[in-house]
């Protein structure tokens, strides 16, 4: 049977990646929140890889200060704040 990747987490594994999507969230509440859903998506679905590959634990680590990263998903320069995307 194969389970979704979500499913093969531990508990206090799915906890850690929430946390630490939540402060990502919270520090880049600037940005729009459309193109923050996608981004908060994005951060899972790597998390849970890397989680896969290396444990929670050190996936978490690998990605460095929340602060940082917040930063980094800061909203394109000349992005238009009415738009998500392309088109």
């Amino acid at each position: 049977m194969n389970l979704p990747p979500t499913a093969r987490l531990r508990l206090v594994d799915r906890l850690s990646r929430e946390w630490y999507v939540f402060k990502v969230e919270f520090l880049a509440q600037d940005v729009p929140s459309g193109y923050r859903k996608e981004r908060r998506r994005e951060l899972r679905s790597d998390l849970t890889a890397a989680a896969a590959d290396v444990g929670m634990t050190q996936a978490v680590r690998d990605l460095g200060p929340v602060s940082v990263l917040a930063h980094q998903l800061s909203w394109p320069k000349g992005a238009s704040s009415h738009t998500c995307g392309p088109g």
